[in-house]
């Protein structure tokens, strides 16, 4: 995780190199400006105006540099800081895309919305902000030699209060940091709780649970708001309780400053210029214990961007990749699930390639676990799952996940366009529509009102559920794999659709290895074979003509289907 980020941050160096100087040169600017002004007043004390002025005209032109600078800091900044956030992104998709579905499964929606912006948000401003601390630890040191250089006793004390504020911030911070934990924390809860009422508003509004839930939202607020507030005080009480020790130690200086001058051992100017350093010296702190606080806070982002990488894969280089052939699948022996009740209890099946097997068997029987551990979205306990007699696990995702693809129960799109969405997949709009045609849903595509510009949600409610289903098989022709998987997607639609579907596959099979999960009695006559599951086993396969002969329990359940 640290090497990630590290890495992004050396991506950044030239940004980052051009930030620090220039902080260096607007925190300068700010040590200079108040020794024009010191100088300035002392000069009109002895009657020299001349000089005054000069100093004075110093003095503007310096103020006018800084508020430039200021502003180039501030740009510099928010390039840096797009440049890292940026990075960032990029590295915390990458882990999402490197787990597998259950994986993810233990990061609600409402942690993986608050770890892709806000942790990202911190942790980018936190390495944008080191330029500008480093130039503040410059300015603290000149601060300190130049105190030391006017009176050791002066320098000898601004250490010891720095020390003390040190001290104080050290140890305030780390129970700010604890504090800080759990307000992110119930602030996860919290948006977990409202995106769960949003998205089951349908069982909400059905079921009439409002009162249930807004209780439940409530408490989660309360959590939140508790912790949210704690948090917010202990920044409070650690920040100013170190600024308070410098401000009374500046107003001490000023008397002991007073005491100095009157027996002759130091001019107004250097008064006027060590209060006003003093002043600077809290700027300092301020920054220092605001940078600190940042820091504090990414350690805690940083923590949970971890959870991302924690279960993710590598998917290691190859130099001789293996590629897929002719697709041909076998399952031996595997146990999946829980173990004491598993999805699949030695499952053992064969599935020849350029050939369409339909999966078939009661409600429960595990069917849905084949597709799911043959798009990899978890492993199961024992058993291999060869395809072209390589074991899944050693061909690289890039070559597997090209050469497999499924269209499962409930298919999700982006908020864009019909169109859109197919051309991700394939540019060439002629071919889409040809695709369109031969599935038969481009004339239903042409009846709505903008036809292939239509606007989808994610769900794709706001058109019907055969173009819906089309449209995802639509999608999957497109990508051209050698392996087509359908998780009960034809059951769907009428048979006229299931009927004209299927003579598209068996045209096609030259191209790729169908399979199919379904109960439907058509799709099951059109399967080159039939994989027939028992309580997550095989209990016969072959073709479905010879089963009806020769097995009497298959029999019965395709004659009751």
């Amino acid at each position: 995780m640290k090497q990630e980020i590290e890495q992004v941050v050396k991506d950044s160096k030239f940004l980052f190199i051009i930030k620090l100087l220039i902080s260096c040169v607007l925190r300068g600017v700010v040590l200079v400006i108040p020794f024009f002004y010191s100088y300035a007043v002392e000069k009109i004390t002895d009657g020299n105006i001349n000089q005054a002025y000069l100093l004075g005209g110093f003095l503007l032109i310096f103020t006018i540099v800084y508020y430039i600078s200021e502003m180039i800091n501030d740009y510099a900044y928010e390039k840096l800081y797009y440049k890292i956030y940026v990075g960032l992104t990029k590295m915390g998709l990458n882990f999402t895309e490197k787990n597998s579905i259950y994986s993810l499964s233990r990061i609600s929606l409402g942690e993986y919305h608050s770890i892709m912006t806000s942790d990202i948000d911190v942790i980018a401003d936190s390495y944008a902000n080191i330029p500008m601390t480093i130039a503040r630890i410059i300015e603290l040191s000149f601060i300190f030699y130049y105190f030391f250089s006017v009176n050791t006793l002066v320098g000898l004390l601004t250490i010891i209060i720095s020390i003390i504020v040190f001290i104080t911030l050290y140890f305030g911070n780390k129970k700010v940091n604890r504090i800080n934990a759990q307000d992110k924390a119930s602030h996860d809860q919290r948006l977990g709780i409202l995106q769960e009422y949003f998205l089951g508003m349908k069982e909400v509004k059905g079921f009439r649970l409002f009162h249930a839930i807004n209780h439940r939202i409530n408490k989660g607020y309360e959590n939140y708001l508790n912790w949210h507030t704690r948090y917010g005080f202990s920044k409070v009480v650690v920040k100013y309780g170190a600024l308070g020790i410098v401000d009374v130690s500046k107003i001490l200086f000023l008397f002991y400053g007073f005491y100095l001058a009157y027996n002759g051992k130091m001019s107004l100017a250097v008064i006027l210029l060590v209060y006003s350093y003093f002043d600077k010296l809290i700027s300092s702190f301020t920054g220092l214990l605001d940078f600190n606080n940042k820091w504090q806070n990414s350690s805690v982002a940083k923590k949970r961007i971890f959870k991302l990488k924690e279960f993710s894969h590598e998917n290691a280089l190859r130099e001789n990749p293996k590629i897929i052939g002719r697709a041909v699948i076998d399952f031996q022996d595997i146990i999946y699930g829980k173990r004491e009740d598993p999805i699949l209890n030695h499952f053992t099946a064969h599935i020849n390639s350029h050939s369409i097997t339909v999966i078939t068997g009661a409600t429960g029987a595990g069917k849905t676990g084949v597709i799911d551990l043959l798009l990899k979205l978890n492993q199961q306990h024992e058993g291999t799952i060869k395809i072209d007699k390589v074991d899944i696990c050693d061909y690289s995702d890039d070559i597997y996940f090209s050469s497999v693809a499924a269209v499962r129960k409930n298919p999700s799109f982006f908020h864009m366009s019909i169109r859109d969405n197919l051309e991700i997949l394939e540019p060439d709009f002629k071919k889409i529509i040809d695709i369109c045609k031969e599935i038969g849903v481009h004339e239903d595509i042409m009846k709505l009102t903008n036809g292939y510009d239509t606007i989808i949600s994610e769900s794709a409610s706001n058109v019907t559920n055969d173009i819906k289903y089309l449209l995802s098989i639509v999608r999957v022709i497109l990508k051209n794999p050698k392996i087509l998987l359908f998780d009960e997607t034809l059951n769907a639609f009428p048979k006229e659709i299931d009927l004209k579907l299927m003579d598209y596959f068996r045209r096609t099979k030259g191209r790729h290895n169908v399979v199919i999960i379904s109960k439907e009695k058509h799709v099951i006559e059109e399967a080159d074979q039939v994989i027939f599951m028992i309580k997550g086993s095989v209990k016969a396969s072959g073709k479905h003509e010879v089963l009806m002969l020769k097995d009497e329990v298959y029999r019965n359940y395709f004659n009751e289907l």
